[in-house]
């Protein structure tokens, strides 16, 4: 994994976490100070979170080399998923053949192709291309979501 694609796996990791904190104390625990507990901390770290994600993911676009692959096979994620997991093979800059694999990607035609964007420092670090506007909307959801969690906290009334 290099070094990219391991940061991706911590940042996920650590919003699976946030996700969780909330999560959890929400639906299983009754008890209302642990809920507070839970916005106080998943609050303020999505609204750090949200940027960070921003940040992150503009530099990666700023950086990526744009280009054309091919469908090779489109996975079905389960009959209510509208997702399959897609693997698609381009050729990078140096002239080898590449593979990307994407787990939440929306159904395309096998032979079909695909804009994706990669890293030149590290091919294998590559992601489907994606409107920048729906990074910026993620981002932006986080830091809403982080901000109505820390302002229930704060304000003394946790929501359920």
């Amino acid at each position: 994994m290099g070094g990219a694609a391991a940061a991706r796996a911590v940042f996920w990791a650590v919003c699976a976490l946030v996700a969780a904190a909330i999560l959890v104390p929400f639906f299983l625990v009754p008890d209302s100070w642990l809920k507070a507990l839970a916005m106080g901390v998943a609050g303020p770290a999505l609204v750090v979170a949200g940027p960070v994600f921003l940040v992150v993911q503009l530099r990666f676009r700023g950086r990526a080399v744009r280009a054309v692959g091919t469908v090779e096979a489109c996975v079905d994620n389960g009959p209510e998923e509208p997702s399959c997991t897609l693997t698609v093979r381009y050729t990078a800059l140096d002239g080898r053949e590449r593979t990307l694999t994407d787990d939440r990607a929306p159904r395309r035609p096998v032979g079909g192709e695909v804009r994706i964007m990669y890293d030149p420092d590290d091919p294998a670090d590559a992601k489907l291309h994606r409107p920048a506007a729906s990074v910026l909307f993620t981002a932006a959801a986080m830091v809403v979501m982080g901000a109505a969690l820390a302002y229930f906290y704060w304000r003394g009334d946790p929501p359920g």
